[in-house]
């Protein structure tokens, strides 16, 4: 186990700093579920990874309330304009976690998922380099 545990910081990024409502919850309390595609997607407190200048937003303007916790889930966040939740592996990968297709496909997602998980794929095709 300790090995896992050493690996942890390998695995991660530095983290993006979000903007205000960064801390929010990554469950489904106050959580309004919405048709995700019903209308033009934005991006809720974004921010940049100091290292990679990739950006991620905490939440999506389709789910109100839905925000992803930065403590849970350090450099992972919405791609901005879209449902896709990824995180920033290894400061060099982007690692999808997932594109749901609802607030509450979104809510399981990140209930049933976590950052070593996602991040464990880093060496596979499905992860795309960050562009610096």
């Amino acid at each position: 186990m300790r090995c896992a545990c050493f690996l942890v910081p390998f695995l991660l990024g530095c983290g993006v700093k979000f903007g205000d409502g960064g801390g929010g919850s990554s469950g489904g309390g106050g959580v309004k579920p919405t048709d995700a595609s019903a209308d033009a997607i934005t991006g809720v407190a974004c921010g940049r990874d100091m290292v990679t200048g990739q950006q991620l937003c905490s939440g999506v303007s389709s789910c109100p309330g839905l925000l992803i916790d930065p403590d849970m889930f350090p450099g992972c966040g919405f791609v901005p304009g879209s449902m896709n939740i990824s995180c920033l592996c290894n400061e060099e990968v982007l690692c999808p976690m997932g594109m749901p297709k609802s607030c509450a496909d979104a809510i399981k997602l990140l209930q049933d998922s976590n950052v070593v998980l996602v991040c464990s794929q880093a060496s596979e095709p499905i992860c795309k380099p960050v562009a610096r």
